[in-house]
């Protein structure tokens, strides 16, 4: 006797969703059925052929259709010359793991990830002058879209310009700072970190392609020309005249690489810029120590990249 799917006695309307998303029940199934893998028989079913992942994509996100393609050329081989909807006896059955998701470019922020971090920097600056550690940070988050930094990273300031404004609202917070001498330390810890470019070199020649996502300023971009070989698309925030992190930067850079977001792994050291890349389907990466985050990416990718 062939079992009939049954729903899980906690989740009673699974099998009613099952149903309308795949239109039929499926009889080789036994057993029971979760939230988590009924999208995925709505795209394993019956005549083991892709149906109709469209049915599944609010469940699984963006990233699917894409996964579902290779997921579908993979079942072509497994099913082979045997009867329709069996597959050859020395072969088992496909499983969820073919919709494991295939990445084609790796973004990474500069500052703090592919540079050393410019938060290091301003943490220092405050040390030495005697300013309450954060200060810098709080002015910059209490200002908004509206305050100096902001305006600076989305070209709408000079340097200059920025120097006085910036000034100005630490005051009105209760604390003299020197702008120009806090970006000078900026841009010096802006050094290139070796075990990045070289991760980034790896994975390019493994045919992924990279791309940059950076909050920077006009002067500033004119230090980076050397990284740009080593990137595919290069979005700065200066240019584009948003920044991190509005969702419009990254599906810019997405964009430019000719890939949807959930095709791709995004590095960044802070972790507001982070959230709104994950919620577009990208696969993201908070980078506290370089090393530490180089393992996670290469086992994202399944590639080695640390000597």
């Amino acid at each position: 006797m062939t079992a009939q799917l049954q729903p899980a006695p906690e989740l009673p309307m699974v099998r009613e969703q099952y149903v309308a998303m795949v239109g039929r029940e499926d009889p080789r199934r036994t057993g029971h059925v979760s939230l988590t893998t009924a999208p995925l028989e709505a795209v394993f079913v019956g005549t083991h052929e892709l149906d109709d992942p469209g049915h599944a994509r609010p469940v699984l996100g963006p990233a699917l259709e894409v996964a579902a393609q290779k997921a579908k050329q993979r079942l072509a081989v497994h099913r082979g010359d045997s009867p329709r909807g069996r597959p050859p006896a020395h072969r088992p059955w496909p499983t969820a793991s073919l919709l494991r998701m295939e990445y084609r470019a790796v973004l990474f922020d500069l500052g703090g990830v592919v540079l050393g971090s410019p938060l290091h920097a301003i943490a220092g600056y405050e040390r030495e002058r005697g300013i309450p550690a954060g200060f810098v940070n709080r002015v910059v988050l209490s200002s908004g879209s509206s305050g100096a930094w902001s305006r600076l990273e989305r070209g709408e300031l000079s340097l200059q310009e920025f120097h006085t404004a910036f000034d100005a609202e630490c005051a009105a917070a209760g604390q003299a700072i020197d702008a120009r001498t806090l970006m000078e330390k900026v841009q010096m810890a802006s050094e290139p970190r070796p075990l990045m470019l070289e991760a980034i070199r790896r994975i390019r020649a493994q045919g992924l392609s990279t791309g940059a996502i950076t909050n920077n300023w006009v002067s500033d971009g004119e230090g980076t020309h050397e990284l740009r070989p080593n990137f595919d698309a290069f979005v700065e925030s200066c240019v584009t005249g948003v920044r991190k992190p509005d969702p419009r930067i990254y599906r810019i850079a997405c964009e430019g690489l000719g890939i949807d977001p959930g095709q791709a792994v995004f590095l960044d050291d802070i972790g507001a810029n982070l959230k709104p890349a994950r919620a577009l389907g990208m696969t993201t990466i908070k980078v506290d120590d370089p090393v530490v985050a180089l393992r996670e990416l290469g086992s994202v990718l399944e590639l080695e990249l640390l000597a």
